[in-house]
């Protein structure tokens, strides 16, 4: 019942229900209420990385806090999108 009302509450400010891979292959997954403002990857000639940052009800305490934990390009990506509305109304 908890769950429920967790993501109702979170649905009705416009997030949803994310689903993560959090261990390789078919392995473990986690589940989340979020929004998706960026994204940002990299690659070189061994490996390819993919930056996800979801803004959540309950992970980052600051956008301090935050800074420390993402690549600097994505961190700018997120800053500018969090600062935008979720929804923009045109009045065309």
């Amino acid at each position: 019942m908890r769950r429920y009302v967790e993501v109702e509450d979170g649905r009705q400010e416009g997030f949803g229900e994310v689903v993560v891979r959090v261990s390789p292959g078919q392995g473990r997954k986690q589940r989340f209420s979020g929004v998706l403002p960026g994204e940002w990857g990299r690659s070189t000639s061994k490996r390819v990385e993919v930056f996800r940052a979801y803004r959540t009800l309950h992970i980052a305490q600051s956008r301090g806090e935050l800074r420390d934990l993402l690549p600097a390009e994505l961190y700018d990506m997120v800053a500018d999108a969090v600062d935008q509305p979720a929804i923009e109304d045109l009045d065309i």
